[in-house]
């Protein structure tokens, strides 16, 4: 993997966090994308026109796959299953910042056609029609535990995120592997004041390496959970802080910034019934509530960057 190219022209100073606070999250194409059914993890094409993400049937035994959507004349459209996806379970695709891989993770099996019981990395790399055929990453990323959840760093060190990995910490929590010749190695958990409280997930680092902002239970978050930012300072990550308390009200999770670094997108599984309702519901009103989005399933959401506390400088790689 070759390391990013990526020069940052700009330096944003620090909003207040009485700003950051009081933002209001907007529904993304409601009605297409997030809709009465559950939706998460979406991640982009480095031109900000196709957006792929996971669609999840209800239940206990759920039907997750990969879909994606195409930005034509201002409006997203119809999902539909990503080529690749489709019979076993797959969830959260992560597209390189170059566009040049796809990673996600799934249960499909490296052999035979019965299903793994657990979540394992797989990557594909752009060809000139399309995406090639996925490739498992294998050892020492993937292991007995169950592995979901990628970012790469301009210097090709993969992020993830491993459950109870052996020989590991006990719980969900951020990993990073080099990539040294063509092949992962060194692989490692994150420093405990980033893998603090009950879990740490769902990281997105930025295309530069700058910062990194992931989703964690800690023991400071009275919601159980929300968003956190780390500064990449001299080659090791700042104590985290947090973007802001509507992230924490919306339990946020799958946090990615645009392309175009003007929006962060996220999940949420905020529900209307999460309070009881302020007057007694008709029963339209109520079918009509729990078939739409914010009926407490995922859907995804999305803030301009531009209101976050979000620290950033000049700098080239």
């Amino acid at each position: 993997m070759r390391p990013f190219s990526v020069v940052l022209l700009a330096s944003l100073a620090l909003v207040p966090p009485a700003m950051a606070q009081s933002i209001e999250p907007r529904l993304f194409a409601p009605g297409v994308i997030s809709t009465g059914d559950e939706e998460f993890a979406p991640t982009f094409e480095p031109d900000g026109k196709t957006v792929y993400f996971t669609k999840s049937s209800p239940g206990r035994l759920r039907a997750m796959w990969i879909v994606l959507s195409r930005l034509r004349d201002g409006a997203w459209t119809t999902p539909e299953i990503a080529p690749f996806s489709g019979r076993y379970t797959d969830v959260d695709p992560y597209i390189t910042p170059d566009g040049r891989r796809l990673f996600f993770a799934s249960t499909r099996p490296t052999s035979g056609t019965e299903p793994r019981r657990d979540f394992d990395l797989w990557v594909m790399e752009r060809t000139s029609s399309g995406w090639g055929e996925p490739k498992h990453l294998g050892a020492p990323v993937n292991s007995d535990g169950v592995e979901t959840t990628t970012a790469v760093a301009p210097d090709g060190t993969l992020y993830f995120v491993t459950s109870d990995r052996p020989g590991g910490l006990k719980g969900r929590f951020l990993y990073r592997a080099k990539y040294v010749d063509g092949r992962y190695t060194d692989v490692e958990p994150l420093p405990a004041s980033i893998n603090a409280g009950a879990a740490a997930s769902n990281q997105y680092i930025a295309p530069d390496g700058s910062y990194m902002i992931f989703a964690s239970n800690r023991p400071d978050e009275p919601s159980g959970g929300g968003l956190y930012i780390t500064y990449d300072r001299d080659g090791a990550w700042s104590e985290p802080e947090s973007l802001g308390a509507v992230f924490s009200e919306y339990d946020a999770f799958t946090p990615v910034v645009s392309p175009d670094g003007k929006h962060l997108y996220f999940t949420s599984r905020r529900g209307a019934f999460d309070k009881p309702p302020s007057e007694r519901m008709t029963y339209g009103k109520f079918v009509e509530t729990i078939r739409a989005p914010g009926n407490g399933m995922g859907d995804i959401y999305y803030v301009e960057t531009a209101t976050l506390p979000i620290r950033r400088q000049s700098r080239s790689r």
